[in-house]
């Protein structure tokens, strides 16, 4: 029942985006404007969790998937090389939700030695409103009236968050995380505008924050929480797929 109670939201806000542009007007056939099309996004995840440097133990990755949408808000300028080539910079927008699983094994220190737990651990991230600066290189094929876009993003602003519930072994039922404040997301893309639809692939990688909120537990977290400088709790790594339905 909760599965098909997904798929049905998911059903539902894929065919919204699908259908969203911001063009009012159809294209002229030598248009190269921008690219201003709402981006419905779906995409494999690659999570890696760091534990605070007291547990001494490995980061640990997950396998999951992410969904959501993107497009270009705002222009800000225009290089036009040809009729058919421009070098456009845009202010991108996005919101996007991803999920990841999978089992670790954690260690405890007690009055008897070492103990070991299988801990299964269940980890979401949300972006609500996420903001990035992007170059796009567009070029328009005349005889057949067909656009390639490549395009190479840097998020600067991001309101969001990831969270982790662990389930068995001395944390059971226990949250911690991390929230976004100051996120470093690179992003690359390439796309192919049809005459009713525009596909596209990308990949995007976090690497880093250069600031966030980490949580949890005092016995687990330790020093680890609070407002972190310089480094990120969490490390994302997604191959997204791009479908526009004009």
């Amino acid at each position: 029942m909760k599965r098909t109670g997904f798929l049905l939201i998911l059903i539902a806000y894929s065919l919204t985006v699908f259908g969203q542009s911001t063009d009012n007007e159809p294209r002229s056939k030598n248009d190269v404007s921008f690219d201003q099309n709402s981006y419905f996004i779906l995409g494999m995840l690659s999570m890696t969790l760091k534990y605070p440097e007291k547990l001494e133990l490995n980061n640990f990755n997950q396998k999951g998937f992410m969904i959501g949408n993107k497009k270009n808000s705002k222009n800000i300028d225009e290089i036009n090389f040809s009729d058919h080539l421009i070098f456009s910079i845009n202010i991108g927008s996005e919101n996007s939700f991803g999920f990841s699983m999978n089992d670790n094994v954690l260690k405890y220190s007690t009055t008897t030695g070492l103990l070991f737990d299988t801990v299964k651990h269940y980890t979401g991230f949300v972006n609500l409103v996420s903001y990035n600066v992007n170059v796009e290189l567009i070029n328009n094929i005349p005889i057949i009236n067909r656009r390639i876009i490549g395009g190479v993003a840097v998020t600067f602003f991001n309101i969001g968050g990831n969270v982790t519930y662990l389930a068995g072994g001395k944390y059971d039922k226990k949250f911690i995380g991390a929230i976004d404040l100051l996120p470093f997301y690179m992003q690359i893309y390439g796309k192919l505008a049809l005459k009713n639809a525009t596909f596209g692939i990308g990949l995007l990688y976090n690497p880093y924050s250069f600031a966030e909120y980490r949580f949890g537990p005092k016995e687990f977290m330790g020093e680890y929480s609070g407002v972190k400088l310089s480094s990120s709790m969490y490390n994302k790594f997604m191959v997204q797929i791009y479908l526009n339905l004009h």
